[in-house]
């Protein structure tokens, strides 16, 4: 097969799945992935495909994601049910992190009536959710706010979530790859939920 060719078919291939690592896609179409890491430099380079670390994603699920009150909304009987089974993890006295998301603001949906739980977030959401819980006390991060989503985010987000030591803590993320584990298209997003 011609490199052009199996450019076309590897932006094929990942439109249709909207994210692939370079394993797979070398292993796809049987070539080393060095040569899959040269294609997908051209291809992101003609503005088809944008890499993230360890794979790519599909370009226009980075630049057309619904604004964050569509999301809401979208699959929202599994957010619950995540939201609620989620929460059931989560013990009394035990001190966590609720990353910024549609997902983990149902979370704290079932938190609001425990007792004892001390919950980090940075969002807003999330802390508006929980402000009239007797239970459960809530600390924001602080950070830059992003006002389309009410997320905050920056360097004190990272330096604040970087120096915790929690129980557990419910991370939003768009994917996770069995290898190389969370995968999100935003890089200035990433060191918060590695915090």
């Amino acid at each position: 097969m011609l490199a052009a060719e199996r450019k076309m078919r590897i932006v094929e291939y990942v439109r249709q799945r909207r994210i692939a690592t370079v394993a797979v896609l070398a292993k796809e179409f049987n070539v080393h992935e060095a040569t899959i890491r040269r294609d997908l430099m051209e291809i992101e380079q003609e503005g088809l495909l944008k890499r993230t670390h360890g794979g790519v994603i599909a370009e226009q699920w980075t630049h057309d994601e619904p604004p964050f009150s569509e999301r809401t909304n979208a699959r929202l009987d599994q957010k619950m049910r995540i939201g609620k089974m989620a929460a059931s993890l989560v013990e009394d006295g035990e001190h966590i992190i609720i990353d910024s998301g549609t997902t983990t603001l149902h979370i704290a949906r079932n938190l609001v009536h425990r007792n004892n739980i001390i919950v980090v977030t940075n969002d807003m959401n999330v802390a508006a959710e929980l402000k009239d819980s007797s239970g459960v006390k809530v600390i924001l991060t602080g950070g830059e706010l992003y006002p389309s989503s009410y997320m905050l985010n920056g360097m004190f987000t990272d330096h604040v979530l970087g120096s915790l030591h929690v129980e557990k803590a419910f991370i939003g993320i768009p994917a996770i790859h069995p290898v190389h584990g969370l995968m999100h298209p935003e890089a200035q997003l990433v060191p918060a939920k590695r915090g």
